[in-house]
């Protein structure tokens, strides 16, 4: 049984995927990105999550994610699926709340 406090890891996930995607140089630092069409998810698991988000992305939404109806350790591993979501789909990550990010495909 696992007595650790995942709520720690959630904010460590969180805070990471934010400082991550403050600048890369190969965006030469330059933060344009598209408002529109925002998404919103408040999901309960990890797996389905995973799969609204992508597609979410994949149409040129925008996706406003709240980790607060989640376990602490499964709201952990999205923050960090998403931080790499980002990475690789030059997206930028602005941490809205407390346990709200918003993702952003870099127009």
């Amino acid at each position: 049984m696992c007595f650790r406090d995942h709520a720690l890891d959630l904010q460590k996930s969180l805070d990471e995927a934010v400082n991550g995607n403050r600048f890369h140089t190969g965006r030469n630092g330059s933060q344009r990105f598209q408002l529109d069409g925002v998404m919103r998810v408040s999901p309960l698991e990890y797996q389905t999550a995973t799969i609204d988000i992508v597609e979410a992305l994949k149409q040129g939404r925008v996706v406003s994610i709240d980790f607060s109806a989640m376990q602490a350790y499964e709201a952990a591993r999205l923050a960090d699926f998403c931080n790499g979501l980002a990475v690789i789909s030059g997206s930028w990550i602005f941490r809205m709340a407390e346990n709200v990010i918003v993702i952003t495909r870099e127009s």
